[in-house]
């Protein structure tokens, strides 16, 4: 019954005959005395019913999304040189006609001709692909000269397809301003209404008639959250101020583009930009393809052809963005020192400072942003990073200007965090910024090299001084991982926004909403990855060691302060007093630091930073990483159960529960997704289990990276529909 509603909710949606209808049959039941006909009444209205709700819960009624295991995975792997062939090509849209939904099967094959119809989808690859084509025709010109002022034009509605993502299904609820939006979804409170301005006519789209022009904190159903994010994007959103291509430069070194925003035109006149230009070099003919594999790689030859007339500016040399080389691994070390800690004062004598250092562009932009932070009090500083929080969740790891849907599978959701945590070290690696895997992706390094399963972000902590590099000369950078452009069927999937938070000076925790310093934002799905600053800050000086929720300070002070504040045979005035003593003389000797959330550390914590692999990309870990664990985790070292997992050591995975449940070691599971995902991730935990044996860790250079082992799902569900129109052949 339930699926016969869901099919006349589909049909009749589509138009307001239904209400029609549903008047009519409650007349002629009303007056009937036929049941059948008041039975087959009374389900007409249900659906109805279910129509309107399923405005709330559009998931639930409309479209359940395909469950994506690894296996799908493999089976492309292991798929035919046509449907790779097919595969790897993002095909031209014909016209100006915009994408179809990439979620409606309706439109997978509805062209017999060319390319079954793909050339009017959606392909995150199309764009970037379009990018470097134009990049190689501007450096092949002779008459180019001013190669340093090369820009892009740039939109997010071209990137992400914000247009499919703004339209709404019910065809009855078109045209919503902001207060018909409001009463439509059943919000409360003011905080959207005093974050929405209305349309004229001619700018809605998709039946949107508003704009959101700043974050919007209220819970609210899934549907609302992707619209709101998506508005802002498409309206309101700055552009990144450039794209860092990594990996197309000589020696893998990286290559910063400066854009220029289309605010004006957000039709996806960039697209249709680059798309004239391309159909030029294609003698005119629309409906052809573009492979990012060969543009990639013809950029790469130009560029090490053309090394001698770009330029290798250092960071510290810039009067603004340029069209540029980036120097990979540039003053790339193990090494920490105190200085790369210190902050200084803040307050007066910063501000004194920085007035007097303004000489580029950068320097301006930079510093406004610091000097608009230093004089907000600690309390009444607003939030800067906000999250996607939807009714009935808990977890809200989401960017909220990037969600774009609730649930994925655990295959998604690691494939997800797989190509964004090499994407950032790949960043952090190519600038040689001081950098380490912190929190609950130590921890899920500590096991196997990889990410935790549960785990929805990835968390780093990064030195004070790598941070102001970022904020200074990379912040709202667009980020683009193109360092492993043979055989990646991944390449041009994914982009990544960087963006810092401009209360970085402000060390204090305060209310506790602006703890984390920046965010490396996956802008498909809004994933990110959480980056703290390490600091020598006044707070160790501040605050009390009796004080039991800083406990974690007093086993840094003393490792053993756990066994000995249990002890029966130890004073505690004894045991406090020492503490207190200890306390003084690191503040003294400025040897103990903190982020903003109050994790403490002492440089030899810390340092020399230990090499080694994770998610198969470079990365680097603390090297007094076991006693960091055990401050913030106590057990979990230990515990092979935990989120209804089990850690099975002879798989070197933690598998569900769930699955081959009576084997707790992983010698006896024959479950088919357990053994594939035993297949692809082997070559990282061999060398993890090697190098936890291996107290003088080996270090690294990029040709020791492993290839990505996870398909983006984008990538599995292109494949499907490829297989089965070649199947319908």
């Amino acid at each position: 019954m339930l699926d016969l509603l869901k099919v006349l909710t589909t049909v009749y949606s589509l138009s307001l005959l239904p209400y029609l209808i549903s008047s009519i049959m409650l007349i002629v039941a009303y007056f009937s005395k036929c049941k059948l006909m008041r039975v087959v009444t009374v389900v007409y209205v249900c659906h109805l019913i279910l129509c309107v709700l399923s405005g709330y819960f559009p998931r639930f009624f409309w479209y359940q999304p395909e469950v994506l295991l690894i296996i799908n995975a493999y089976n492309i792997d292991s798929s035919t040189a046509p449907l790779l062939e097919i595969l790897t090509k993002s095909y031209i849209p014909n016209g100006s006609i915009a994408y179809r939904d990439e979620e409606d099967r309706r439109s997978i094959c509805l062209s017999k001709n060319g390319y079954f119809g793909f050339d009017n989808e959606y392909d995150p690859r199309l764009l970037p692909a379009l990018w470097f084509s134009y990049l190689s025709r501007m450096l092949r010109q002779e008459s180019f000269e001013s190669v340093d002022e090369l820009r892009i034009p740039f939109s997010w509605d071209s990137l992400l397809d914000l247009q499919t993502r703004l339209y709404l299904q019910h065809k009855p609820f078109r045209n919503l301003d902001c207060s018909k939006f409001y009463d439509f979804h059943g919000l409360n409170g003011t905080e959207f209404l005093e974050s929405c301005q209305d349309l004229p006519n001619r700018e809605g789209i998709g039946g949107i008639q508003f704009k959101i022009f700043q974050p919007v904190e209220a819970s609210m159903s899934e549907e609302v959250r992707k619209i709101i994010g998506s508005s802002y994007l498409m309206h309101s959103a700055p552009p990144p101020e450039k794209l860092f291509l990594l990996g197309v430069g000589p020696n893998r070194s990286g290559l910063i583009v400066p854009t220029y925003s289309l605010r004006e035109d957000y039709r996806k006149s960039d697209l249709f930009y680059f798309i004239r230009n391309q159909t030029i070099c294609l003698t005119g003919i629309t409906g052809q393809s573009i492979s990012i594999h060969e543009e990639v790689d013809k950029l790469m030859e130009l560029l090490s052809l053309r090394i001698a007339n770009l330029s290798y500016v250092a960071d510290e040399e810039l009067t603004g963005d340029m069209f540029r080389l980036v120097i990979s691994g540039e003053n790339n070390s193990n090494r920490l020192t105190k200085d790369d800690f210190f902050l200084g004062e803040v307050n007066s004598f910063l501000k004194e400072k920085l007035i007097g250092s303004l000489n580029s562009t950068l320097d301006h932009n930079f510093y406004e942003k610091i000097l608009s932070q230093i004089d907000i009090v600690n309390s009444t500083r607003n939030k800067y990073f906000h999250e996607a929080t939807v009714v009935g969740q808990t977890d809200n790891h989401y960017d909220w200007r990037f969600f774009k849907q609730l649930h994925y599978s655990n295959y998604e959701r690691k494939a997800i965090l797989h190509r964004l945590s090499r994407a950032w070290l790949r960043f952090s690696n190519t600038l040689g910024i001081k950098t380490w895997i912190a929190h609950g992706s130590l921890l899920g390094w500590y096991w196997n090299g990889m990410s935790l399963p549960w785990d929805q972000d990835l968390d780093v902590q990064i030195t004070m001084e790598s941070l102001i590099k970022i904020a200074k000369y990379y912040n709202q950078s667009l980020v683009l991982d193109l360092t492993d452009q043979e055989f990646n069927l991944n390449l041009g999937v994914g982009s990544y926004l960087v963006d810092v938070s401009p209360a970085l000076f402000d060390r204090q925790k305060g209310s506790g909403e602006n703890t984390i310093d920046a965010r490396f934002i996956d802008t498909e799905t809004g994933f990110y990855v959480d980056i703290t600053a390490i600091a020598f800050t006044n707070t160790v000086n501040d605050i009390s060691i009796n004080d039991k929720s800083f406990s974690e300070l007093n086993q840094v002070l003393d490792n053993d302060f756990v066994m000995k504040d249990n002890s029966h045979t130890i004073l505690k005035e004894d045991l406090y007093k020492d503490l207190s003593i200890r306390k003084t003389e690191l503040w003294n000797a400025q040897n103990v630091f903190n982020c903003k959330d109050n994790h403490f550390y002492t440089l030899e914590d810390l340092n020399p930073l230990i090499p080694t692999l994770f998610e198969g990309s470079i990365a680097y870990v603390p090297r007094g990483f076991k006693q960091i664990l055990q401050r913030e985790y106590n057990r979990g070292l230990l515990y092979y159960h935990y989120a209804n997992h089990v850690f099975r050591p002879v798989l070197d995975l933690w598998v569900p529960r769930y699955i081959c449940k009576d084997d707790y070691i992983g010698n006896k599971c024959f479950d088919t997704e357990t053994l594939l995902e035993m297949e692809y991730t082997k070559p990282l935990t061999k060398i993890h289990r090697r190098e936890m044996l291996n107290q003088n860790r080996e270090s690294y250079n990029i040709n020791d990276e492993l290839a990505p082992f996870r398909l983006d799902p984008w990538i599995i569900k292109r494949a499907d529909k490829i297989k089965r129109c070649l199947d319908t052949r």
